[in-house]
């Protein structure tokens, strides 16, 4: 009886162990989660920053493109008027400005004027920006001509080809967007034959259902990204109310972090988590398999010990004793659980030897196998 009751002891500390195991596994995730959040915060402000400097830049490269265009506006009015002074003032103006452009012919053409006096600045209000500004455009439609898509390709010769001096500006401005329609619709259907999420699905359908080519380029260029945005969110939460422990960790700190964070959770990291659920969710299932066997094994030793004393005490003639350790075994037997009933032990039977062959009636009579080789007779050197 000691010896089983030892086991179910052994049992029972397997069983708390694993269970503080367990406790302890879920603290650590706790404490690894509150350190990603920290983290992920940070690479949120990070995110925002950055965006908050591109619209920056972007709302002063707008800015100064508007400033250019006043001043430029009021030098031409000027210049028309016939106010001499005001038209060179307000065109020196534009022309410092325009000396960061990224069009050669433009930025050329301002350094000559302000090397220059003021009647080359007159001339560059009239003649020599508008000049420089359709070069830059038509070196700028020859790049697409050379590099675009076959239709903007097509769009891009056929400006260049016009002898409208405003043909390349034109195109630049709207004539993109209209030759790429076909193009951006392919880009549309392909996005929707990925399966995609509610929002970017019900965008890229409003876009399609539109047609016009403003529609399809303003859903490529800014709704796709916020629609994507949208629904990597509701994703992270689905998997946050689903998923493991260790899923439900990463969900919480994405949710916490930047926009591609949780890109990059949707399209690829939650299946590395997964799989560590997997491995876990493995680990537990094979521990408690194992310590419920041995709590199985136990009961069963507990069981035999009290049938062992119930035999004792029937021997003895104490029948109390008797029904108490009786009703132990039946008690041990129930916690044991349903398991099939041990087959009796059957006595094992000893196996013969199987009989020798007799010996070959051919030749010299082989020796009994009891005895040793014949020996023939000694012969002298």
């Amino acid at each position: 009886m000691k010896a089983a009751t030892t086991a179910a002891d052994a049992v029972q500390e397997a069983t708390d162990v694993e269970a503080a195991a367990r406790e302890a596994e879920a603290t650590r995730i706790e404490q690894d989660t509150e350190v990603g959040i920290i983290a992920a915060r940070l690479k949120a402000i990070q995110e925002q920053e950055a965006l908050k400097r591109i619209e920056t830049q972007r709302t002063q490269s707008d800015q100064t493109a508007q400033e250019i265009r006043d001043l430029i506006a009021r030098a031409q009015e000027a210049f028309t008027a016939g106010d001499e002074a005001r038209a060179v003032s307000s065109g020196r103006e534009a022309a410092v400005k325009l000396l960061d452009s990224h069009g050669t012919w433009t930025r050329q053409a301002a350094e000559f004027a302000l090397a220059a006096g003021d009647y080359e600045i007159l001339n560059w209000i009239d003649v020599d920006r508008p000049a420089a500004q359709r070069q830059d455009d038509r070196e700028t439609v020859l790049a697409l001509a050379e590099m675009a898509a076959p239709d903007v390709a097509a769009g891009a010769h056929v400006a260049l080809k016009s002898q409208d001096p405003d043909a390349a500006s034109q195109f630049l401005e709207q004539g993109v967007t209209d030759t790429s329609v076909e193009e951006n619709r392919v880009k549309v259907f392909t996005i929707l034959g990925q399966q995609p999420g509610p929002a970017v699905k019900a965008k890229a359908e409003a876009a399609l259902a539109d047609g016009s080519p403003t529609a399809l380029f303003n859903f490529l260029s800014t709704e796709y990204v916020e629609a994507v945005k949208e629904d990597d969110t509701v994703e992270v939460f689905k998997i946050l109310n689903t998923g493991g422990a260790y899923l439900r960790s990463a969900a919480k700190v994405v949710l916490e972090g930047s926009a591609l964070m949780r890109r990059s959770f949707i399209a690829n990291d939650q299946f590395n988590v997964a799989r560590l659920d997997h491995d876990a969710e493995a680990h537990v299932a094979a521990i408690r398999a194992a310590i419920a066997h041995a709590a199985q094994i136990a009961q069963r030793a507990l069981e035999d010990a009290a049938r062992a004393a119930k035999a004792a005490a029937d021997a003895r003639k104490a029948a109390a004793e008797a029904a108490d350790w009786a009703r132990k075994a039946d008690d041990y037997a129930t916690a044991a659980g349903a398991a099939p009933p041990r087959p009796a032990r059957t006595p094992r039977r000893p196996t013969r030897r199987p009989p020798r062959p007799p010996p070959p009636r051919s030749g010299p009579r082989a020796p009994p196998w009891w005895r040793g080789p014949p020996h023939g007779p000694r012969t002298t050197p």
